[in-house]
């Protein structure tokens, strides 16, 4: 007769396909508004002659247990091989773009993958280091906050001791966080840190592409600044390979460059803080 008996209600065919109608349309956009919601986050990686780590880096990131991200592999003018791993990765996962750019130095590599970031938050890692297990999922769970900072470890590559860089774990504003980061009591360096994108370029945080040497602290002064809730935890987002060969050690750096890093973020506090 084309009645059906529902907890004691008796319904048509009609209504019952309506009903399941309903039921499917209210999960689809359930599921959705999830998906919509879920923080993206943007790995930005510059590259230039890592042939022997970037392997490392690129599945560090590939092993987490999140799922919702992008990595910009930003190749600055590798004569290495490094250039043909990018791609080799960006063939077989959609989630790995690569960026081609002549040599021009690690702060115009970050600041093009800025540029071409589409995440919530970006977390820039360099070529020759590796994530931490779980890292991608706790920036997602606290993504409440302007800036998520962990703890890193630095790994000694000619004898492989570690040594721990270890912050209390705390909730503040990032200009009360200026200080103890001047002081290293705050312990982070690139690839420890997370901040949303749409504060770095609101306020034009952009990595100094003259400075050669103190680059990764003026701009994370600058992230500090412009971040009004910032979580600092002590678990770790990092492993930085601490390597003889790598730019930072060799005796040719101008290192006079971190002194006038020093002096233009002096000068920004100033703008920003009066």
């Amino acid at each position: 007769c084309g009645l059906f008996l529902v907890s004691g209600v008796c319904f048509t065919r009609l209504q019952c396909n309506s009903s399941i109608l309903f039921l499917l349309e209210l999960i689809e956009k359930l599921y959705f508004d999830v998906e919509e919601k879920m923080m993206k986050l943007s790995i930005i990686i510059p590259v230039y002659n890592v042939k022997r780590y970037i392997d490392l880096s690129i599945n560090s990131i590939l092993r987490q247990n999140y799922d919702n991200y992008e990595v910009i592999l930003v190749n600055d003018g590798s004569n290495d091989g490094s250039k043909e791993i990018c791609d080799e990765y960006a063939k077989k996962n959609s989630k790995i773009k690569v960026i081609h750019i002549e040599n021009s130095g690690v702060s115009n590599a970050r600041n093009v993958g800025i540029n071409n970031a589409s995440g919530d938050y970006i977390l820039f890692l360099d070529g020759d280091d590796t994530l931490e297990e779980g890292t991608l999922e706790f920036i997602d769970n606290n993504a409440k906050f302007d800036m998520i900072i962990g703890s890193f470890k630095s790994v000694n590559e000619k004898n492989n001791s570690v040594e721990n860089y270890i912050n209390s774990s705390s909730e503040s504003n990032g200009k009360k966080l200026i200080i103890d980061y001047g002081l290293w009591k705050l312990k982070t360096r690139i690839g420890a840190f997370a901040i949303r994108l749409d504060i770095v370029k609101k306020n034009k945080v952009y990595f100094n592409i003259t400075c050669k040497y103190g680059e990764d602290v003026e701009s994370i002064n600058y992230c500090l600044v412009n971040s009004n809730i910032v979580k600092v935890t002590n678990v770790c987002f990092c492993n930085y390979i601490f390597r003889e060969s790598s730019a930072i050690n060799k005796g040719y750096f101008r290192r006079y460059d971190c002194y006038e890093a020093r002096k233009r973020t002096l000068n920004y506090f100033k703008a920003k803080l009066n």
